[in-house]
Order: structure tokens, then sequence, then C-alpha cells
């Protein structure tokens, strides 16, 4: 694996060379879900995990146990429910990578609505409470790579009106970073829901301001992506 050269940015970015990758649990038609997963029946609300649309760079997603709370960071994924249809959030893939040994032992996963005007944007409380700080179901670890999966501890299900809905899926990895490392979120070209997902550093301390912003923010490196590789379903 050759590294290419990014700046620092709070480690708030990496970036590696392609990379030939397979993903757990890709798309609506997998033969199973993940573990945990009734086989021949796992079904995705929404998912971004093509390996033909990776951008081989990676934005940090990670609470930093023991760490200053000013350099955590965390990642929101927008989720597109088409008209009349519902969702059930009981899984969630995410694609990143490691820097250090791992594992990761917690994770931090929430859902928020969707503003209703304006730019898109995680707004108000966690639709998804009790799935903060629960393990992850597995790890995969392809070459470069470190891909979670876990099952939520408390499922939540989104049924959609006579027009498309949207939510937003937040991840954090929880690791102490002078134990297991620093994890970040892939980044992938498209976008199914259509705009661009969203990193933060609410603390500020990274260097790009406390609100929600593009992965292709210039801050971050201006990676030709606008997707976060996910997915989540049932």
């Amino acid at each position: 694996m050759h590294r290419r050269p990014v700046a620092a940015l709070g480690g708030a970015i990496i970036a590696l060379g392609a990379t030939l990758l397979t993903f757990p649990g890709a798309g609506a038609s997998s033969p199973a879900g993940p573990p945990g997963s009734p086989a021949g029946i796992a079904s995705a609300c929404q998912s971004n995990l093509n390996p033909a649309d990776d951008t081989t760079m990676a934005v940090s997603a990670q609470q930093f146990v023991g760490s200053p709370a000013g350099i955590w960071t965390k990642g929101a994924s927008l989720v597109r429910i088409p008209a009349t249809t519902s969702c059930t959030m009981n899984y969630l893939i995410v694609i990143g990578r490691i820097s250090g040994p791992g594992p990761v032992p917690k994770v931090n996963i929430g859902v928020k609505a969707d503003t209703t005007s304006g730019p898109h944007k995680p707004i108000g409380p966690n639709l998804a409470p009790g799935n903060m700080n629960i393990p992850p179901t597995s790890i995969s670890t392809p070459a470069g790579y470190y891909n979670i999966t876990t099952n939520l501890a408390v499922p939540v299900t989104f049924t959609a009106g006579s027009s498309d809905l949207y939510v937003w899926v937040i991840f954090q990895a929880k690791m102490n970073p002078s134990i297991g490392g620093k994890w970040s979120w892939e980044v992938a070209r498209p976008d199914p829901a259509f705009n661009s997902d969203l990193w933060r550093n609410q603390g500020g301390l990274v260097g790009c301001g406390t609100n929600w912003k593009p992965v292709s923010a210039p801050c971050l490196g201006s990676i030709p992506g606008k997707g976060l590789m996910m997915e989540v379903g049932t």
C-alpha cells in the first residue's frame, strides 16, 4: 500500500492509494446481511458501497477517548426514503481506514431529521436514542481498510408520506487514539440522496470551523466526492 501525501489538518483527513476492495453486505440484493441478520432477507434502506466510486480518501469520524473534546469529529450521511415507502434501520456498515492497531471497541450512532428549508443538515434531537457507546457487531479488514458493521441496539423505522423523507445517519468510532489509533470514514464520488454528505468538528480545534461541512470542503482537502461509504437497512 503506497500512501499519497496530504495536509495533516489535525488528523482530519487521510489518503491512500487505490486498493482492490470488496464490501460486506452491499446492496438490497445481498444474499445475507451483516452478522446477526437472517440469511437471505437483508434489505438496504440506502447503500453507497460500490468500490468503483471510492475516492481512496477519508475524513476523520471519531470520539477521541482521553483527548480534548475540541478535536472530536463525526460524519453524517443523508438517507433518502422514497415516498410511500418505509425504512427500518437496524444495522449500519461503514467503510473506513485506520491508522493504528485498533480495535475500535465502541461506536456512536445517531439519527436526526433533515432541515425543511435551506441547505441540508442534521437538526433536532437524536431520533434513535440507545445507540451511543455500543460495540460493533463485526469488523472486516480487507487490505488498507477497516470496515465496521454494527447492529443497532435500538432499531428505528421511518415511513415516508406522499413525498420523499430525508434523515441523517451520524457515526463516530469511539477509541483512545493512544491505544487504538485513528479511524476515518471513506468518501465516495456520488451520494445516493443527491446531496453532499457532511462532516463536523464541533469543538473547532481541527481548523475547519464548528459547523457541518461538505466532505469535499477545501479545509478537508477538496476531496473529489460527495458521499460517505455506508449501508443502512434491515
